[in-house]
C-alpha cells in the first residue's frame, strides 16, 4: 500500500502537490523515517494538520490528499470517502463531498461524519454538515441551512420525551438524544440539544430552541421542515424558547411565542404576537401585553395585533385579564367579566394589595382598595388606602372613603330629590341638577371619616347653578343673615315649642325675667331672674336674681344665686350668693356656697362660703374647702381644706389641712402634704409622700417620704425615718433611723435608739477600780434617771461625734485632748 507522508509547494505551478517524504523540498534533501507498524492515530495527526494548515493558508490551492488509497482526495480510517478538490474525510465512514460535484473544500472528521456541500465542515461523530459553507462541531451535529452552525451534541444527562418537547428528533434514536440542529440557512447553534429550525434563527444554551419551522414532537426527518416559517428566531439560555418569527427568548425556560414577541427572565412568557414578558415568571399572554416583574400575569382576553392599547402589568404576584389595563405595584389583581359577560376593561392601578373585579373603566392610586362588583359597576376612580364600598360613575378621595348610601344623612346615588325629602319650615323647594345625578365624589365615609374640601373656587350663586359653595360664601350669607335679625326688633319674648308650658310664651312669671325653652318656668317672686333650657325652673320659694341655665337645671331657693349644667341644683335651704356649676351639681348651704363640677356637691351643714371644686367633689364642713376630682371634707368640722384628686379630710376637728392625690386626714388640727399621707393622730403634721401618722401618735410629726410615727409626740425626719414601739417622745432624725426606747434620741442615716430610759437606781455606772473615794464619790453624784439614749448609729453604723468642746461640769462630755491628759496625769502619778 502506499503512504503519502508529505504536501510540498510547487513553485512551478504555484500550488501544493503531494509527495513521497523523500522528494526534496527546493533542492534540499531531508531524510525521513517510516515504520509499518506507526499508529493510525499518528498519523492521522500528522495529516489532519498538514492539510487544515494547507487549506487554510492557500485557498487557491487544489490538491487533494489521500490517505489509505493510492488516488483521489484526503481519506483516513475504513470506508472514509471525498469526492472534489480539497476535501478531507477522516473518520470510519466519514464523507466529504458535493453532491454536484466540482471545487468543494468540504472537512470531514469523526465516525459517520458527513460534510455535504460546499466549504462545508462537520467535526465529531455522526456529525452533518449539509448546506454550503456550514459547520456542524459536537457528536450528532446537523448543520443543514446555507451558512449554518452548529456547537453541541445531543448528549447531556437531560431526558427528553417526543410528547412534550417540540423540535427535530434524529430517526431511529432514543427520545433522550435531541440532537444540536441548525436546519435554516444561516441559523446558530450553540449548545447540547439546542436546535435552530428556521432561517436567521439563533438558539444557545442546553436545550434552547429557536424557529419551529413546521417541526414538532414527532419529527423525526430534518429534511422535512420548512426552515422559512418562523424565522429569525432567537432562544438564549437553558431550554429558552424562541418560536416564532422575529420572536426573542433569553433566560432559562424563557418562551416567546407569537411574531416579535420578546421573553426575558427564567421561566417568563410572551406568547402571543408583539407580546414583552420581563423579570421571574412573568407571562405576557395576549397581543402586546407587557408583564414585567416577579409572578405577574398580563392576559389582554381580546387583545389582538390591531389593538392599540396593551395589558400592562409590572411589579410582583399582580394579574391582569382585562383589556386595555395596566396595574404597577405588587399582589394587584384586575380579574372578570362586566354585566355583557365581556372581559372588562380600562382598569389602571399604580399601588400595592389592590382588587378589581367585575367592573370595567376603574382607575386606582393607592393601596388595599377593592373594587368587587357583582353588578354593572363601572367608571370608578379611587386616590386613597382602603377604599371598599364604591358606586359607578364616582370618585373617591383619600384613605377610607366609601359610598354612602341614601338614608337620613344623603341621598347617596339616588337620581333625583322627592318632594318628600325637600321640604323646609313646610315648603317644598326645587333644587337644579337633581334629576340627572351620575355619582358621587366622596372624600370620607359619612361615620368614622370626614374630611374637609379645601381651596374651593366661590361656586356660582343662581336658581339653576349647580356649584359648590366654599365657607366664604356661607360665612357672607350667615353676616347678612344676622344683619338682619339685628336688625329685627324683638322685645321680652319666650321660645316658642310643640308643647308644655311656655308655649305661649307665658313661662316667665316674674317682673322683669326671662324664660327660654320648653317647659322653662320662673315663678312670681324670682323678679330679674333668667331661665334656659329645657325643663329649667326657678321656684316660688327662691327670690330675686337667680340664673338658671341647662336642661332641668333649678333654683328653689335664696337669691343672688347661680345653677349651670344639666340637673344643676340650688337647694332650699340657700338664702344667697350660691353656685351650682356643672352637670348635677348641687349646693344646700344657707350661705355663699359654691359647687364646681359634675356631681360636685356643698351639703346644708356646710355653711359660711363652703366651696367644693372638682368632678364629685363634696363639702359638709362649714367655712371648709374641697378641691379636686372626689375631694371631699365631711364631718362637722370648721375651716377644713382638702386639695387633690380622691384627697379626704373626715374628723369633727377644726382647721386640718389635707393636700395631695389620694391622702386622707381622720383628726382635726392636723396638716397632711403629700400624696398617699395618711393621718389618724391630732395636732399632727405630716410631709412628703406615703409618710403616716397613726391613732396612737398625738401631736406627732413626720417628714419625708415613707416616714412614720405611731407614739405620741414622735418626730421623725427623713426617708423610711420611724418612731414606734416604746418611743414616747421619741426623735429619730436622718433616712431610715429608727427609735423604739422611750425619750430616745437617733441622729443619722440608719441610726437606732432602743436602749431604754433608767431610774436612779435601776443602773451601776461605771467607776475605775483605782479611783479615789473622792472621784467615786464624785461619779455617784452624777447618778441621776436616765432621760434617754441618744444614738448616732447602730449595731453596724458607728460614727465620730467631732467638734466637742471641753467639758467643765462633772456631767460634761470631755473631748479627746481631755482624756489625754487625763492619762498622762495618771500616768505621772504612777511613776
Amino acid at each position: 500500500m502506499n503512504k503519502v507522508f508529505k504536501v510540498i509547494w510547487n513553485h512551478a505551478t504555484q500550488n501544493f502537490v503531494v509527495v513521497s517524504e523523500l522528494a526534496a523540498a527546493r533542492g534540499k534533501k531531508k531524510s525521513s523515517q517510516s515504520s509499518s507498524t506507526s499508529s493510525f492515530f499518528d498519523d492521522a495527526v500528522k495529516l489532519s494538520a498538514v492539510t487544515l494548515f494547507a487549506i487554510s493558508v492557500a485557498p487557491n490551492a487544489e490538491a487533494a490528499v489521500s490517505i489509505g488509497s493510492t488516488i483521489g482526495n484526503a481519506m483516513y480510517a475504513s470506508g472514509a470517502t471525498s469526492d472534489g478538490r480539497t476535501s478531507i474525510a477522516i473518520g470510519l465512514n466519514a464523507n466529504a463531498y458535493s453532491p454536484t460535484g466540482g471545487t468543494n473544500g468540504a472537512v470531514a472528521i469523526g465516525p459517520n461524519a458527513t460534510a455535504n456541500g460546499s466549504q462545508t465542515v462537520a467535526l465529531g461523530g455522526n456529525a452533518s454538515a449539509l448546506g454550503d459553507q456550514s459547520m456542524a462541531i459536537g457528536n450528532d451535529a446537523s448543520a443543514n441551512g446555507r451558512g449554518s452552525i452548529v456547537l453541541g451534541g445531543d448528549d447531556s444527562g437531560y431526558t427528553f420525551t417526543k410528547d412534550t418537547s417540540p423540535g427535530y428528533y434524529r430517526a431511529g434514536t432514543a427520545d433522550k438524544f435531541k440532537t444540536s440542529t441548525a436546519a435554516g440557512n444561516a441559523s446558530v447553534v450553540v449548545g447540547v440539544h439546542a436546535q435552530a429550525l428556521s432561517q436567521g434563527s439563533t438558539a444557545i444554551g442546553v436545550g434552547a430552541l429557536a424557529g419551529f419551522g413546521n417541526g414538532t414532537a414527532s419529527t423525526t426527518d430534518l429534511n422535512s421542515i420548512n426552515t422559512t416559517n418562523n424565522t429569525e428566531a432567537t432562544a438564549i439560555g437553558a431550554f429558552a424558547v424562541a418560536a416564532s418569527n422575529h420572536s426573542t427568548a433569553i433566560g432559562a425556560n424563557a418562551t416567546a411565542n407569537g411574531v416579535d414577541a420578546t421573553a426575558l427572565g427564567s421561566k417568563t412568557k410572551a406568547n402571543s404576537i408583539y407580546s414583552f414578558a420581563a423579570g421571574y415568571n412573568a407571562s405576557a399572554i395576549s397581543a402586546k401585553d407587557i408583564a414585567i416583574g416577579t409572578d405577574v400575569i398580563a392576559q389582554g382576553a381580546n387583545n389582538d395585533a390591531n389593538s392599540k392599547v396593551p395589558s400592562i402589568v409590572i411589579g410582583y404576584e399582580s394579574n391582569v385579564t382585562g383589556d386595555v389595563s395596566t396595574a404597577i405595584g405588587v399582589k394587584n389583581t384586575i380579574s372578570g367579566t362586566d354585566k355583557n359577560k365581556n372581559a372588562i376593561s380600562g382598569v389602571n392601578i399604580l399601588g400595592h394589595d389592590n382588587t378589581v373585579t367585575n367592573a370595567s373603566g376603574v382607575g386606582i392610586l393607592g393601596n388595599n382598595n377593592v373594587v368587587n362588583s357583582g353588578t354593572d359597576t363601572h367608571d370608578v376612580f379611587i386616590l386613597g388606602n382602603d377604599v371598599k364600598n364604591v358606586v359607578s360613575d364616582s370618585v373617591f378621595l383619600g384613605s377610607g372613603s366609601a359610598y354612602t348610601a341614601s338614608g337620613d344623612s344623603t341621598k347617596g346615588n339616588s337620581k333625583s330629590y322627592t318632594s318628600d325629602s325637600s321640604v323646609i319650615s313646610g315648603k317644598n323647594l326645587n333644587f337644579a341638577g337633581g334629576n340627572i345625578v351620575a355619582g358621587v365624589v366622596s372624600v370620607g365615609n359619612g361615620t368614622t371619616i370626614t374630611r374637609r374640601v379645601q381651596g374651593v373656587a366661590p361656586g356660582l350663586i343662581s336658581a339653576t347653578s349647580t356649584d359648590a359653595i366654599n365657607g366664604s360664601q356661607l360665612f357672607s350669607v350667615a353676616q347678612a343673615l344676622n344683619q338682619q335679625i339685628n336688625n329685627s326688633v324683638i322685645h321680652y319674648f319666650s321660645v316658642n315649642s310643640t308643647g308644655g308650658n311656655n308655649y305661649n310664651n307665658d313661662g316667665a312669671k316674674a317682673a322683669d325675667s326671662i324664660a327660654i325653652g320648653k317647659d322653662s318656668t320662673i315663678a312670681d317672686l324670682a323678679a330679674s331672674s333668667i331661665v334656659l333650657g329645657n325643663n329649667t325652673t326657678i321656684s316660688n320659694s327662691a327670690r330675686a336674681n337667680n340664673t338658671a341655665i341647662g336642661s332641668s337645671a333649678t333654683i328653689q331657693g335664696g337669691q343672688d344665686s347661680i345653677a349651670f349644667g344639666t340637673g344643676a341644683t340650688i337647694g332650699s335651704n340657700v338664702q344667697n350668693s350660691a353656685v351650682a356649676i356643672g352637670n348635677a351639681s348641687k349646693v344646700e348651704a344657707a350661705q355663699g356656697g359654691v359647687a364646681i363640677g359634675n356631681g360636685s356637691t356643698v351639703n346644708s351643714s356646710a355653711n359660711d362660703g363652703a366651696i367644693a371644686i372638682g368632678q364629685k367633689s363634696n363639702v359638709t364642713g362649714i367655712s371648709s374647702i374641697a378641691l379636686g376630682n372626689n375631694a371631699s371634707v365631711t364631718g362637722a368640722q370648721q375651716g377644713s381644706i382638702a386639695i387633690g384628686n380622691n384627697t379626704n379630710v373626715t374628723s369633727t376637728g377644726e382647721g386640718t389641712v389635707a393636700v395631695g392625690s389620694d391622702t386622707n386626714v381622720t383628726v382635726g388640727n392636723a396638716v397632711a402634704v403629700g400624696d398617699n399621707v395618711n393621718i389618724s393622730g391630732q395636732y399632727s403634721v405630716a410631709v412628703g409622700s406615703s409618710s403616716n401618722i397613726s391613732s396612737n401618735a398625738v401631736s406627732a410629726v413626720a417628714i419625708d417620704h415613707g416616714s412614720n410615727v405611731s407614739k405620741n409626740y414622735g418626730i421623725a425626719i427623713g426617708n423610711g425615718s420611724s418612731v414606734s414601739g416604746d418611743g414616747l417622745n421619741g426623735t429619730a432624725l436622718g433616712q431610715g433611723s429608727s427609735v423604739t426606747a422611750q425619750n430616745a434620741v437617733a441622729i443619722g442615716s440608719g441610726s437606732v435608739a432602743d436602749r431604754q430610759a433608767w431610774d436612779s437606781a435601776g443602773y451601776t455606772p461605771y467607776i475605775p477600780s483605782t479611783a479615789s473615794s473622792a472621784q467615786k464619790n464624785a461619779i455617784e453624784a452624777t447618778k441621776a434617771a436616765n432621760g434617754g439614749a441618744i444614738s448616732v448609729g447602730s449595731s453596724t453604723i458607728k460614727r465620730q461625734i467631732i467638734n466637742v468642746a471641753a467639758g467643765s461640769a462633772d456631767t460634761d462630755a470631755v473631748n479627746v485632748a481631755q482624756l489625754k491628759a487625763a492619762v498622762s496625769e495618771a500616768s505621772s502619778a504612777a511613776t
